[in-house]
């Protein structure tokens, strides 16, 4: 039972670092577009 919850911390943490740096791209894109 506690590796089941460890498990679903590390993925819950990947998920959120992986919808982050999305999050910051899709910025970062954006900024560029309207800076220029």
């Amino acid at each position: 039972m506690r590796w089941f919850i460890d498990n679903m911390i590390g993925y819950w943490v990947l998920l959120l670092a992986i919808s982050l740096s999305a999050a910051g791209l899709i910025y970062v894109f954006w900024l560029k577009e309207h800076m220029f």
